[in-house]
């Protein structure tokens, strides 16, 4: 079948939140995806762990940071990517999602005007690579610039961009109790981070 490859990233300099291991969370990850069969590799600036890791040199802030992270690796890639987050977990297969002649498929709100970084299905890496540079050349800084800047970016493009549901492809939990695996992908963001764990033993 079509290939691909999971792609997270995770510099261990960074801790947004307080008192989360997110090598742990990337053992969770590398679990998922061992799971469906398909790679996972962390892009990183030193070893990790729990999964393979590709180390490259990465900016100190964050927001530049997950933005070239995902660069540096897609210009040297020569296979679909799925670009998700440390604090996700795969809950199928995610080849095939991308359908002929699509160059990415993102999740958005309904308006299309905000962006979910825990699912973007890349179908060239090169291909796709100048538009993640626009968006690091807009300079991004504050929290959650990764993503504005990003969409701005992919919305300026001329890249054929396939919208995917936010239900179907990349949600949190709705509450602690729930399943909520409709989702090809279950991500754990801000404070749910904690549920990760207790998440994956219970359903997975």
């Amino acid at each position: 079948g079509q290939p691909m490859i999971v792609v997270s990233t995770f510099a261990p300099r960074y801790t947004q939140w307080p008192g989360c291991d997110y090598d742990d969370l990337l053992r969770i990850l590398q679990d998922s995806c061992d799971r469906v069969g398909v790679r996972h590799v962390c892009v990183s600036d030193t070893y990790r762990p729990h999964c393979d890791a590709f180390v490259c040199d990465l900016p100190r802030e964050l927001m530049p940071l997950l933005i070239d992270a995902q660069l540096q690796f897609m210009r040297q890639c020569d296979e679909p990517i799925l670009f998700t987050g440390a604090d996700c977990v795969l809950t199928r297969d995610p080849r095939g999602v991308l359908r002929e002649g699509i160059d990415l498929a993102i999740t958005t709100d309904k308006n299309r005007r905000r962006l979910n970084t825990g699912a973007m299905f890349v179908a060239d890496g090169p291909r796709c690579a100048p538009v993640w540079q626009a968006a690091l050349d807009m300079n991004p800084v504050e929290w959650g610039q990764d993503q504005t800047c990003l969409l701005a970016a992919i919305q300026a493009s001329s890249l054929n961009v396939d919208y995917l549901s936010k239900r179907e492809y990349n949600r949190p939990p709705l509450d602690p109790g729930e399943e909520g695996r409709e989702a090809m992908i279950v991500h754990f963001k801000g404070d749910r981070k904690a549920a990760m764990q207790p998440w994956w033993d219970r359903f997975c």
